[in-house]
């Protein structure tokens, strides 16, 4: 059962803590749990722990443990489905800034049971930025730069090397020459940090990437398939 949450308050919020949104998908009030003091041996990306007596029961707290371990490992910067928000920086992911409508609709996907009926309302109307209104003469190129994309986040020059270099081979030779190609008008941001999704598109349109083993071998194989292969269709 639900405490008290004054969920006036919560359902105005468009970002919150991700531990905050477990709380509230268990029918906790994010306000009531006391995280206990950090220890010497915690690390920067452990946390938070908090006090037993914050719960109403064992139970409500194996509950947001469960819960709150669940949404940790579906936060990701990359492919989500719950995605940080602001710049991408280490630290535990549970004190993360996230939209509370995403973390509801990833609850609802995955049929969480005895999710409070106010969120599910949220899941189902998220509280988001109005989308730009598009002029119906704009560009392809406008339209596609006014679509909403998701999280604009931008990583470090090691981090997009990093990252990418398994699919894009002269990634760090394209840095360096990122003044004079083109690629620093097309995804610098600041003095270190780049837009990664804006550097992979300038690298797809260059044709840097390459096609990943795995592809050309799978197509390869599909093509020496004996005949019947075709039965799946239709």
């Amino acid at each position: 059962m639900s405490q008290n949450i004054d969920w006036h308050l919560w359902m105005g919020m468009r970002t919150v803590k991700l531990w905050q949104g477990c709380a509230l998908v268990t029918g906790l009030d994010p306000d009531t749990l006391m995280e206990r003091p950090r220890t010497s041996m915690a690390g920067p990306g452990s946390g938070p722990l908090f006090e037993g007596r914050s719960f109403p029961s064992a139970e409500a707290k194996a509950k947001f443990e469960r819960a709150l371990r669940l949404a940790d490992n579906n936060t990701c910067y990359m492919n989500g489905p719950i995605y940080p928000q602001g710049h991408l920086h280490r630290g535990s992911k549970a004190k993360k800034e996230v939209l509370l409508s995403e973390v509801i609709a990833f609850f609802v996907s995955c049929e969480w049971p005895e999710i409070p009926e106010a969120l599910q309302s949220l899941a189902s109307h998220p509280v988001e930025t109005p989308a730009p209104v598009v002029n119906v003469q704009a560009s392809q190129d406008q339209m596609q730069k006014s679509a909403p994309t998701g999280p604009r986040l931008s990583i470090n020059r090691a981090a997009l090397i990093a990252q990418h270099k398994h699919e894009w081979p002269t990634i760090e030779v394209d840095i360096r020459g990122a003044s004079e190609n083109g690629l620093s008008k097309a995804a610098k941001v600041g003095v270190r940090d780049w837009y990664e999704d804006d550097a992979m598109k300038w690298a797809r349109s260059k044709n840097k990437l390459i096609q990943p083993a795995s592809t050309a071998t799978s197509s390869s194989s599909m093509s020496s398939l004996p005949s019947r292969k075709h039965r799946m269709e239709g």
